[in-house]
């Protein structure tokens, strides 16, 4: 079951047609009838509205949004990567391959819309490839980088939703600077902030 769904769950366990609902919690009918169709995600003042409203939000979110182009993802990735860790095109390849044979996943042949438990493994295999490459460059001396492979991708993931909410493109260079800006930031932290998200994505596009 999907946002969308859980969405329509919450508001017929209310009562409510999608009309009443959309009156109620201040979004017009159209943009009802797009989230309960997973064609919008919805936005942070949305969410609250449901929440002041008697909507379990925790269970509406507790699974993905969107789906998610999983081929753009790796591509996402590998350029986050490069960026964060400064690493070459060539390096990011090798531990692509590498994590592709420990995980019998081949990007390159991974449909358009791919289940989410794809990258989850694939981030589990690649991100310690990328440490063990640190590690090696810097001739075996020090610890593994802490890599957090959670973190990337949900970092990732949260920034096509704003990208697509806000309707904004950015340039690929642009958006793995980005991604690695708000990684670095979140993963201090160890929370991902989605209005940082939000005013980064502005900050970039304006």
């Amino acid at each position: 079951m999907g946002i969308g769904e859980r969405i329509a769950e919450e508001r017929k366990r209310l009562g409510l047609s999608q009309s009443a609902f959309a009156s109620l919690v201040g979004v017009s009918f159209s943009s009802q009838r797009r989230y309960e169709n997973e064609t919008r995600a919805p936005d942070t003042a949305y969410l609250d509205s449901l929440r002041k409203h008697g909507v379990d939000v925790e269970w509406v979110l507790a699974t993905p949004k969107i789906k998610r182009n999983y081929a753009d993802f790796y591509q996402d990735l590998g350029e986050a990567i490069v960026v964060i860790y400064g690493i070459t095109t060539e390096e990011l390849d090798a531990t692509f391959s590498a994590a592709s044979q420990a995980t019998e996943i081949a990007t390159k042949d991974i449909p358009e819309y791919a289940h989410e438990r794809h990258v989850a493994a694939f981030c589990a295999a690649l991100l310690p490839e990328v440490a063990k490459l640190m590690k090696s460059k810097l001739g075996g001396r020090g610890q593994n980088p802490s890599v957090d492979s959670d973190m990337l991708a949900a970092v990732l993931e949260n920034l096509d939703e704003v990208l697509s909410r806000l309707d904004v493109e950015l340039t690929l260079t642009k958006k793995s600077k980005v991604a690695a800006m708000l990684y670095r930031a979140f993963k201090a932290s160890g929370k991902v902030d989605r209005v940082m998200i939000e005013e980064a994505v502005k900050l970039a596009a304006g």
